[in-house]
């Protein structure tokens, strides 16, 4: 583990030599995006995957850094979009699970090398996507986990899938790019006519990478993997699948976001204007799912003072009758979600009822 001194050791390199050189030639924007600025000089936890690789040496991790962020420029890393790799993306024999992970809670990719076929002519847009999925598993680690972990799956593979020039970048992706986001690497089935590409590919490594790499079969991944996260094609009893359609990202991404804001709004107390003031913690923003249903209140918060609306702020429609039973706190029909429930969810979103409710 890195220290903090040598994080700030590293840090300071970085801008008293190669940030201010830049400056003083005129050339930060051509040479750096500045989000990539930003996060040297405020993540901590980058400057310490690079002090790892560099095996604790700030003048080496300095090196590789400027030499990463350089890359990222003139790659043009920032400018991937998924409508730019679109059309890889449908079969894309690179992609990661949704919600999968190895014995220790690092997120699976799989590499399915049998669905890449060696073209010169499409290299360039492998290497794309290649950086898109990487760059967006790398957004959606959970917390506390810097790691992945990548499946390569050998399955029904031959020479015609051996793109050495491919596999050279993903190495290099993994060594140099973004160092230390690997943490296992699973070689699934290798085929006995691979084994001579495989020693070619591992005079590539250095031994910190060798020490990752684990060489399975059917009857062993589950060593690293359990079965509920592992596809039937690996022996699991997991069924998700990966499918994409135009637009996918964009809908998990705003649909993550919209999440984050309502658990926030439920962890806060923060909600909107024309809910009730007891809608907070505790009130009818905690429920069992973070969809927009209400849930049961099992208790009133005691100090509620929301019967009559804000006339201000309720919406139109809900103005005449927003009132809420003091007894039970059951929101009434216009506090209800602009959503289909089912029936029975339905039913018992009535109002208190009982003779005793002032409500």
């Amino acid at each position: 583990m890195a220290t903090s001194a040598a994080v700030s050791r590293v840090r300071q390199l970085w801008q008293t030599g190669c940030l201010k050189q830049a400056e003083e030639d005129n050339a930060v924007d051509s040479l750096y995006e500045a989000s990539d600025v930003d996060r040297v000089l405020n993540d901590d936890d980058l400057l310490e995957r690079y002090l790892r690789v560099a095996t604790d040496d700030p003048n080496r991790a300095v090196e590789i850094l400027d030499d990463c962020l350089r890359w990222r420029k003139n790659f043009g890393v920032k400018s991937i979009t998924e409508e730019s790799v679109q059309a890889q993306l449908a079969q894309s024999p690179v992609y990661f699970l949704e919600g999968c992970t190895d014995m220790e809670g690092r997120p699976i990719g799989v590499l399915d090398v049998a669905k890449h076929v060696k073209d010169a002519s499409k290299l360039d847009a492998m290497k794309r996507l290649m950086v898109y999925v990487l760059e967006r598993a790398e957004t959606r680690l959970p917390p506390g986990q810097h790691q992945m972990c990548i499946i390569f799956n050998m399955q029904d593979t031959g020479m015609a899938n051996a793109d050495l020039a491919f596999i050279r970048f993903f190495i290099e992706c993994f060594k140099l790019r973004y160092p230390d986001r690997l943490g296992l690497l699973l070689v699934y089935e290798l085929p006995w006519l691979m084994s001579a590409v495989w020693k070619i590919i591992k005079s590539w490594l250095p031994p910190r990478a060798l020490a990752k790499i684990r060489f399975v079969k059917r009857s062993t991944v589950q060593q690293f993997v359990a079965a509920d996260q592992l596809a039937p094609a690996f022996g699991g009893t997991c069924l998700k699948e990966y499918r994409y359609a135009p637009g996918d990202h964009a809908r998990e991404d705003a649909a993550a976001a919209g999440g984050s804001r309502r658990r926030a709004a439920a962890a806060t107390g923060s909600v909107p204007p024309w809910l009730p003031s007891c809608a907070g913690r505790g009130g009818l923003l905690a429920g069992r799912s973070s969809r927009a249903r209400w849930p049961c209140l099992p208790s009133s918060c005691g100090k509620c003072t929301c019967r009559k609306p804000r006339a201000s702020s309720t919406p139109p429609t809900s103005r005449s009758s927003a009132r809420a039973c003091k007894k039970t706190r059951i929101p009434p029909p216009c506090w209800r979600p602009a959503v289909a429930l089912p029936l029975k969810e339905r039913n018992s979103l009535r109002l208190c009822q009982r003779k005793s409710c002032n409500g």
